[in-house]
């Protein structure tokens, strides 16, 4: 049986200034009434969220330290682009690419395995690129893909572990303290 996530939300809009229910190594307040956020089957808050009625996806915030985070959700899969490594198969050192544009919330899109890289690094790495990772609608692929001449990657470290999560995700409106 499918299970699509329930979007029943007008368009919400992250306020700004929030707090998010969810950080890496630590749990932060719940978020405050109007808020819509993200839980698993556990009732276990992931997230801040927003959506729209229109669409079967929803953008869901992570807050960790000073930086802030989104990830795309479509259906039940959190969607993941472009993993890359410097060995064949998806093997030897991971690297994600790095937007040149500052914002206060980044988006995460290297994903792997459930696990969500970023990077720590403002200095750049010029390598060539063997192989990379996708993870699409809960499919993960691993394509060969040799960059010549090298770019300019960063090295990845782990962020959030979605494995952590049990599914079938649903759509909370916070509407008391």
């Amino acid at each position: 049986m499918k299970r699509n996530l329930l979007l029943a939300f007008l368009s919400i809009v992250l306020l700004p200034g929030s707090s998010f229910a969810n950080k890496p190594g630590g749990a932060e307040p719940a978020p405050a009434p109007g808020h819509v956020v993200l839980a698993d089957a556990n009732g276990t808050m992931i997230g801040e969220a927003q959506t729209d009625v229109s669409a079967d996806s929803a953008r869901v915030y992570f807050g960790g330290d000073d930086k802030h985070y989104y990830a795309r959700l479509e259906r039940e899969w959190f969607y993941g682009l472009y993993l890359y490594y410097d060995g064949p198969g998806c093997t030897g050192n991971a690297y994600v690419r790095k937007s040149q544009i500052k914002s206060s919330i980044e988006r995460l899109e290297a994903l792997r395995d459930g696990v969500f890289y970023i990077t720590d690094s403002d200095i750049p790495q010029t390598v060539t690129i063997v192989s990379v990772w996708e993870e699409l609608d809960g499919n993960a692929d691993c394509d060969y893909l040799a960059t010549s001449p090298p770019i300019d990657v960063y090295p990845a470290v782990p962020l959030v572990d979605t494995n952590v999560y049990t599914k079938p995700y649903q759509l909370k409106l916070i509407l008391a303290e």
